[in-house]
């Protein structure tokens, strides 16, 4: 995980104010590859760190998807995070309770805008 995050945020079109088609369709296509990873990361709730770095990962491409107006993209991200939301507040560790708050008020946030 630690390396699919690696690679999502050196992606070129991060820096742009406005995504052309090509790189829009390029967005779209990794996050729709990606999904079904994250939602396996995310439900295995015995790997913490798995589950920290899926989170990580979520968050990076909320983040960039928000600077970029990609709402259909972050309509995806906050649909993922939402179907296990009541799983990762379960979770003790300190790592996935303050990652859990970040992705919460994030979203929260974006709602308001």
């Amino acid at each position: 995980m630690m390396a699919v995050f690696n690679y999502f945020e050196k992606l070129s079109f991060w820096d742009k104010t406005e995504l052309p088609d090509s790189d829009r369709v390029a967005l779209r296509n990794i996050i729709d590859k990606f999904v079904p990873a994250m939602k396996y990361a995310l439900g295995i709730s015995k790997h913490t760190q798995l589950r920290k770095e899926a989170l990580n990962v979520l968050l990076l491409l909320a983040r960039n998807c928000k600077k970029l107006n990609e709402t259909v993209e972050l309509t995806v991200l906050e649909t993922i995070f939402k179907q296990h939301l009541e799983e990762l507040n379960k979770d003790n560790s300190p790592e996935i309770k303050s990652r859990v708050v970040d992705m919460k008020d994030f979203f929260n946030d974006l709602s308001k805008d």
